[in-house]
């Protein structure tokens, strides 16, 4: 939506125009407006439409606004209402015009004006009494504590105003007593960069974990430098594993000793070497502040955030008065702010929407047109044989002698066995398929003048490019691979980090196998067993690179797309396992090519969803592994983003692991 069509009405509030957006939700600036000129400006965050019905994403949701609503601290952000408009949850919170601490101080070191001192100290202060306070918070009216974990503690959840108010938000994955629902044993959230050892190992938390990640904050103020700083999320977890620090007196040699065994103790690998609680933290600081005023400090810190983070045009339009709101409307474009350290350009995604939808048909048009002008020839000649001699029509074309590779597996074997005649049959069918469809473009084609089929010039060369039938080709070039760290969908385990990549042109199977359309895919089979049926057809599988490309479409490096349909994920258009609040969206057993709109660009069916796929590459955190790409039927829309990847012992087998193989 363009920013001049705001204000827009959203319930009870008016929506006066967009501050960010994330992978799963947005954020407004908004007003609510009252009876004899009342107004209040506040914050509207929403999830976006299409994860409103994602059961496990809306209950962290409510979650968030559930632990919210009993945490009542000048520091941490407040929340004023919670409800849903149109079936889009929201959350009214307090609004911090400035930035996010990531982004202040990433600015303020590149601009030559690091933090002095007795700001970090302040800094670290409030958000350590912030931090103690809902540590020991209980239910209001209620003898039990809340027993809160924020679990996320990082420099983006920390919010700072052009006031130089500091505010912790984003109680999203928190762990406490009042959730709807806790997280599984060993499933792993947060940020690896300021994570505590015991929460990256998968283990059991409790506040000294927010501790731990409140020193590494600590630590990176004062050096100006990252405590892990690998580019890669994999090496990033692994540090986070084994939390060896070097000694802040090392780095900044004229540090207090004092806040140099702070720092190491708040950074303790072992959570009981660690303060008991973080007023102990406030306590230490407070001598090396003590002689300064707190105003004068927040003042400071106000004035920094103003000078590096100034109020755009569009923060002082805001300030005005709404005079007529715009009709209701869902908003699908970012009006240019600055979010995480990123930049919206408004209706961005909108041309580029627009103008890849123009490109694929334009694409498919040629395709057709080149495919009639090569085959027109062979296809007239065809036509004739075809009624009266159907099989040999189709037997003539030569088969290349493929040797039956000799399985491992006595499984394997007996499977093979059963599915060689199967094999065949696919292969004929889908070649009567393939001729039937070149038949049907001449006939509609048939009225104009058809080309001499004597005359070269009118038949277009045989590309080098084609492939057997049921398969499509996915041309090389570059590629991107994997997800940026600013995505905030990605899965940091499950994901390789951002990269572009040249890859060889291939051809993929269009279907999972057994590659026919209507049939369920084969599953229950080993990667063993999956190599030998790709084999059999003188195949291979995939790598996950090649299977990643066919997923993003040709466009990767301009548009990373994560799902073959486009960014963000859609109920409905893949089969992903869906289960509502309402318990209306049962698990869906697959079928090849039965989601008709869940394919790629290119044409490619079900990538997202139905069954993982085996490919030929090994894991990463466990190099004995393979891994799978996909997700299934089974599991949800993480699990189905294109980056996203899975590894599986290769003698596992399960009822939601296929393949699908190259060539």
């Amino acid at each position: 939506m363009m920013q001049s069509e705001y204000p827009i009405t959203f319930g009870k509030y008016l929506l006066l125009d967009r501050m960010a957006v994330g992978g799963m939700a947005e954020v407004f600036r908004a007003k609510l407006i009252g009876p004899k000129g009342f107004e209040k400006k506040l914050a509207i965050k929403r999830i976006l439409p299409e994860y409103s019905h994602d059961d496990e994403f809306v209950q962290m949701f409510v979650d968030e606004a559930r632990i919210s609503s009993h945490l009542h601290h000048t520091n941490i952000i407040p929340i004023f209402d919670f409800g849903q408009v149109d079936h889009q949850f929201y959350i009214a919170m307090e609004l911090i015009e400035g930035a996010n601490l990531k982004n202040l101080f990433f600015r303020a070191l590149k601009r030559d004006r690091p933090f002095s001192r007795p700001m970090v100290f302040y800094i670290i202060s409030r958000l350590a009494s912030a931090l103690d306070y809902a540590h020991q918070v209980k239910v209001e009216g209620e003898e039990h504590y809340l027993q809160l974990v924020h679990r996320d503690v990082s420099p983006q959840n920390v919010l700072i105003s052009r006031r130089g108010e500091i505010k912790i938000t984003d109680f999203g994955i928190a762990k406490a007593a009042i959730r709807l629902t806790q997280t599984q044993p060993g499933k792993i959230q947060g940020k690896y960069s300021y994570m505590s050892p015991e929460q990256a190992l998968g283990r059991s938390i409790d506040h000294r974990s927010d501790i731990f990640s409140l020193g590494i904050i600590f630590f990176e103020l004062l050096t100006g430098k990252k405590v892990y700083g690998s580019s890669d999320s994999i090496d990033r977890y692994k540090q986070a594993t084994k939390a060896e620090i070097p000694r802040l007196n090392k780095i900044v040699p004229d540090i207090p000793n004092e806040i140099d065994a702070l720092v190491m103790q708040m950074l303790a690998k072992d959570p009981k070497a660690r303060p008991n609680s973080c007023s102990e933290v406030v306590s230490v600081i407070s001598t090396f502040i003590a002689k300064y005023r707190e105003d004068e400090l927040m003042k400071e810190l106000g004035e920094i955030t103003s000078d590096l983070f100034p109020a755009t045009s569009q923060d002082k339009k805001s300030e005005k008065s709404v005079t007529k709101p715009s009709k209701t409307s869902n908003v699908s474009q970012t009006g240019g702010q600055e979010l995480d350290g990123k930049s919206f350009p408004p209706y961005a995604k909108t041309v580029k929407d627009f103008s890849f939808k123009v490109f694929f048909l334009r694409y498919k048009v040629k395709l057709i047109i080149a495919l009639s002008l090569l085959t027109i020839g062979s296809i007239v000649t065809v036509v004739k044989i075809l009624p009266s001699q159907p099989t040999h029509a189709v037997q003539k074309k030569p088969r290349p002698k493929v040797e039956k590779p000799i399985p491992t597996d006595p499984q394997s074997s007996a499977l093979l066995d059963k599915h060689a005649l199967e094999l065949q049959l696919i292969d004929i069918e889908n070649e009567i398929e393939a001729i039937e469809n070149q038949i049907e473009t001449t006939t509609k084609t048939s009225s104009k003048k058809i080309p001499n089929r004597n005359t070269s010039t009118n038949i277009a060369a045989k590309p080098k490019t084609q492939c057997p039938s049921g398969m499509q080709w996915i041309p090389g070039g570059m590629m991107s691979v994997g997800s940026s760290l600013e995505d905030t969908s990605r899965q940091e385990l499950l994901e390789r980090p951002f990269a572009k990549q040249n890859i060889k042109g291939f051809c993929i199977d269009i279907y999972e196998y057994p590659n026919q359309k209507g049939q369920p895919p084969l599953v229950n089979i080993s990667y063993q067993q999956a190599q030998s049926y790709c084999a059999a057809q003188n195949k291979k599988l995939c790598t996950d690179v090649q299977w990643e490309r066919a997923c993003k479409g040709p466009d990767s490096t301009q548009v990373n797309l994560q799902f073959p349909y486009g960014q963000n994920s859609q109920l409905h258009v893949c089969n992903v396992h869906k289960h509502s609040l309402e318990n209306d969206h049962p698990i869906t057993q697959p079928s090849s090519g039965s989601f008709s709109a869940c394919k790629s660009t290119e044409g490619v069916y079900d990538l997202s969803g139905s069954v993982a796929e085996w490919t030929l590459s090994s894991g990463i955190l466990d190099t004995e592994s393979k891994i799978t790409k996909g997700g299934s039927y089974m599991s949800s829309a993480y699990a189905s983003r294109c980056s996203s990847i899975n590894e599986v012992k290769p003698s596992s087998r399960a009822t939601d692991i296929g393949l699908r193989c190259c060539k």
